[in-house]
């Protein structure tokens, strides 16, 4: 099977090489403008489908805000801050949960700030 595939590419003379070192530079060429125009089609095509995603839905979000954001993922306009009980019942809780999932904890203390 191997002999009849080599059979469709062997060369006038018999040898399965290219003719000159011209031509096969001529191929090489040819496949490296086709894979970067390849590729550029697909960077082209992805960047106009980001853009029409980004102006469907944001036309959709209310005009005041973040750009791009959700006025529920914008911060609450309370003069208060979270108190620091609640923080602390957060990141307790958080803290409950990833060690049911992973015994191996990940947080590391980097600065400890005296109230």
């Amino acid at each position: 099977m191997n002999n009849a595939l080599l059979d469709i590419v062997q060369g006038s003379n018999g040898s399965y090489y290219f003719e000159n070192a011209a031509e096969s530079l001529i191929y090489a060429v040819i496949g490296l403008v086709v894979v970067l125009v390849g590729m550029a089609l697909l960077i082209a095509i992805l960047y106009l489908v980001g853009f029409i995603i980004k102006k469907i839905v944001g036309a959709k979000l209310p005009k005041h805000g973040k750009k791009g954001v959700a006025p529920e993922a914008v911060a609450p306009a309370s003069e208060e801050e979270v108190p620091d009980e609640v923080k602390a019942a957060i990141v307790a809780a958080i803290m409950a949960y990833y060690v049911k999932e992973k015994p191996q904890c990940d947080f590391v203390v980097k600065k400890i700030k005296r109230l």
